[in-house]
């Protein structure tokens, strides 16, 4: 059991020690994490998971967590292999609201007269489908809502079909590449995204480049990258909470 203090804060088990085992239906050695009386106000909030808590398996892995505001606790049950095997597992939990060392974030390219435009919509905590133009923010910096979907969506001389973005998930797990404008992600479901990112069909990667970052509840914006690297914050599991995205001239500063 583990005090869970107000704010948000990662739990992280490192790969197993041991060599992986199993039993029918299941890795060995294996943690689920819960909080009890999951969904009550008082009860700690598992970010990025749903159903009762978390499995993580032998390859290690983060949760986020937030803590009520009178705090509140995680059960973590380890499932160990018998015998000499049953090596403990190493976990380490600490608080993500402390600020990461304070850097400085270079801005993205203005948006010069060539520049394509888009519209990115996003799907927000408690506030459901958004649209905003890109050239500025998209989405509530500041607001810790969690972005749980998005869509990169082209304007005027931009077929859908020539842009490509996918997500990623508090869990390490990404979605294929979606176009066509589609939402890429889930709704209602409680699942903050932890990463993102855009590319350019070919005929277009030649004269543009796609630029895009992030803005994160505990990391805030994070520097820029492009072309379909992907986009996350130096905080493991720290969720999304805003996008900028443009698409400049190939070699614009």
């Amino acid at each position: 059991m583990f005090r869970i203090e107000p704010g948000l804060h990662t739990l992280t088990i490192a790969p197993a020690r041991a060599a992986p085992g199993g039993v029918p239906g299941m890795s060995l050695p294996a943690a689920f994490v819960m909080a009890p009386n999951s969904g009550s106000a008082d009860s700690v909030e598992l970010l990025g998971t749903s159903g009762a808590g978390s499995w993580i398996g032998p390859e290690g892995g983060s949760v986020v967590l937030r803590g009520p505001p009178g705090g509140g606790h995680v059960l973590v049950t380890a499932y160990m292999l018998p015998g000499p095997a049953a090596v403990p597992l190493d976990i380490d939990l600490r608080p993500l609201d402390q600020k990461p060392a304070a850097t400085t974030v270079p801005a993205l390219p203005a948006a010069p007269a060539t520049a394509l435009r888009t519209e990115l919509v996003l799907h927000i905590e408690r506030e459901g489908d958004r649209h905003f133009a890109t050239g500025s923010w998209a989405g509530r910096l500041g607001s810790r809502l969690r972005v749980e979907a998005l869509a990169v969506r082209p304007l005027g001389a931009i077929r859908r079909g020539e842009i490509e973005y996918k997500v990623y998930a508090a869990d390490g797990r990404e979605t294929p590449w979606v176009t066509q404008g589609k939402l890429c992600g889930t709704r209602g479901q409680s699942l903050p995204l932890t990463g993102f990112a855009v590319r350019l069909a070919p005929r277009l990667s030649e004269e543009f480049d796609v630029v895009y970052r992030g803005a994160f509840f505990a990391s805030g914006p994070v520097p820029a990258v492009r072309n379909g690297e992907p986009c996350f914050a130096p905080l493991p599991g720290d969720p999304l909470e805003a996008v900028e995205v443009r698409i400049v001239a190939r070699g614009a500063a």
